[in-house]
């Protein structure tokens, strides 16, 4: 009889376990339905948000290649703003270099045609005075001189004499004349 009786007894308490109200079988049901149909929310927002991520990953991937892109030509084009650069202040040296050449040269010229227009003065004033030195003695010849009479009869010159005196010349005087 023991086991009878603890037969019976296991019998009772399994059917006393697997015994519920039929509302609280209802509120369970209803609960799982309700947490399946959030379930089924959450799966959809995490696909949704799947898509999200992988069309915004796609997104970054572009923009990251995009911003290499133009990285790359950025840094090209400072490449050549910088060779520009150079090339741009090799030249103005070139040219500065030059103008203090030409600068020296229109000086040394200045300086050549201000020596040439002192010398081209000279020579003008010395012709002047020339041609009024030649003027001066083609008046006195072509002006005739009184002749004196010496006083002593054995002092009377020879008409040669007389006429070699008048005509004679001094010589001019001679200036080398430098050759520009």
């Amino acid at each position: 009889m023991k086991t009878y009786a603890m037969l019976t007894m296991m019998a009772f308490a399994l059917s006393a376990a697997g015994c519920v109200s039929k509302d609280k079988y209802v509120a369970a049901t209803s609960e799982v339905d309700s947490i399946k149909a959030d379930l089924e929310k959450a799966r959809a927002q995490k696909n949704a948000l799947d898509q999200q991520v992988k069309s915004l990953k796609d997104a970054n991937a572009k923009l990251t290649a995009d911003s290499e892109f133009m990285s790359a030509e950025l840094q090209r084009i400072k490449d050549s703003r910088d060779k520009e650069r150079s090339n741009i202040d090799t030249r103005t040296k070139d040219l500065e270099q030059k103008l203090k050449e030409m600068t020296a040269h229109q000086r040394m010229l200045k300086q050549e045609h201000e020596d040439v227009k002192k010398h081209n003065e000279t020579l003008k004033s010395t012709v002047a005075r020339y041609q009024k030195e030649l003027k001066e003695r083609e008046r006195s010849i072509s002006l005739p001189t009184p002749s004196v009479q010496p006083k002593s009869p054995d002092l009377v010159l020879p008409p040669s004499a007389k006429t070699d005196t008048a005509l004679s010349l001094p010589k001019a005087p001679t200036t080398a004349v430098p050759q520009p």
